[in-house]
């Protein structure tokens, strides 16, 4: 099990190592992909599978220092704290558009023509 522990947090580590620098690229330089968000999507469950592995760990009662317990419960917190950020920020500005879902921006998407103005008569 201890084997599973390690590779898991290498794991977590790599992947959300990746997906910090392409998310960092893509803000500076490329434009929005779908291939970032299933990579830090991945990343983010790296990080729910080796806090599990760590919890599997604890509740054995293994003798575990109490900062590799904070360095494992802090990743998923801020995870969970960011997507709240994430959802939030949404809705913020769809409803400052007056729409009532992201759904609802693309059927005005689909209305408007190749430049983001409506079609001629």
């Amino acid at each position: 099990m201890n084997e599973v522990h390690i590779v898991c947090g290498v794991a977590a580590i790599v992947l959300n190592g990746l997906a910090g620098l392409w998310g960092a690229w893509g803000w500076w330089r490329a434009p929005p992909s779908r291939s970032f968000w299933r990579l830090l999507r991945l990343s983010q469950l790296a990080v729910v599978v080796e806090a599990a592995a760590g919890g599997i760990f604890y509740l054995t009662h293994r003798h575990v220092p109490g900062l590799h317990v904070l360095y494992g419960a802090l990743p998923l917190a801020v995870s969970f704290i960011a997507e709240g950020l994430r959802v939030t920020s949404a809705q913020l500005v769809l409803d400052k558009h007056g729409h009532a879902s992201a759904q609802a921006v693309g059927t005005v998407k689909a209305m408007l023509g190749p430049f983001g103005t409506p079609p001629a008569p």
